[in-house]
C-alpha cells in the first residue's frame, strides 16, 4: 500500500515535505491503531519505515535529482521531516524504540545515500570566486556542517573532513593566489 503511494511520488519535488509527513505519521498512527497491540504497532510501523519509507527517501536521495551542494538544505529537511515522521507515527513507543527505529533509517539513509553523494561532491570540489565581493562562491561549510551530527560512522566521518582539510588547504592556496593577482 505505501509503495503503491509513493512510488509516483517524488520527495524532493513535495514543496512541504515537513506537512506531508506529518500527514504520513498521522496515516500511520490510525493504522497502527488497528493493530491488537503496542508490539504489533511498533512491528507495523517499523515495516513501514524500514521497507517502504525510508527506502523510498534513499533513492530519491540517490537519483541525479538531488545534488548536496546545490540544493543541500531540501536534502536534509526532508532527512529530518522523515526522523520526525517515525518517531511522531507511534507516540507510545518507547524511546528506546524511536533510537533503533532512527538508526535504522539514519543507516539507511545517511550511509546508502548522502554520505557518498557528500564524498564525491567534497572529492570534486572546487572553489569558485566572486571577485567583485571578494569572496568563494560556493564554501564547502555550507553544504557538509549541516550534515556532520547525522553520520555516525566514525571511519566515514573521519574520510570526509581529511577530504574537506584537503580542500580547505586548496583553497587558502588558490585565495593566497588570487588575492596577490589584484
Amino acid at each position: 500500500l505505501v509503495d503503491s503511494l509513493t512510488y509516483t511520488l517524488n520527495p524532493l519535488r513535495m514543496g512541504d515535505y515537513m506537512l506531508w509527513m506529518n500527514r504520513l505519521a498521522v496515516g500511520i498512527q490510525k493504522l497502527c491503531a488497528t493493530t491488537g497491540s503496542d508490539n504489533e504497532a511498533y512491528a507495523l510501523r517499523e515495516i513501514i519505515f524500514t521497507q517502504s519509507i525510508a527506502p523510498w527517501i534513499t533513492r530519491s536521495l540517490s537519483s541525479t535529482k538531488w545534488d548536496p551542494v546545490a540544493n543541500g538544505e531540501t536534502g536534509l529537511g526532508i532527512y529530518e521531516a522523515l526522523l520526525n515522521c517515525a518517531c511522531e507515527s507511534f507516540p507510545e513507543a518507547e524511546s528506546e524504540e524511536n533510537g533503533i527505529l532512527k538508526d535504522t533509517i539514519t543507516n539507511e539513509v545517511v550511509n546508502n545515500a548522502v554520505l557518498p553523494k557528500l564524498l564525491r561532491a567534497v572529492s570534486r570540489w572546487r572553489p569558485e570566486m566572486d571577485r567583485a565581493r571578494q569572496r568563494i562562491d560556493n564554501p564547502l561549510h555550507l553544504w557538509i556542517l549541516p550534515w556532520l551530527p547525522h553520520i555516525a560512522d566514525d571511519a566515514t566521518l573521519a574520510t570526509l573532513l581529511a577530504d574537506v582539510r584537503r580542500n580547505s588547504k586548496k583553497t587558502l592556496s588558490f585565495l593566497g593566489k588570487s588575492v596577490s593577482d589584484d
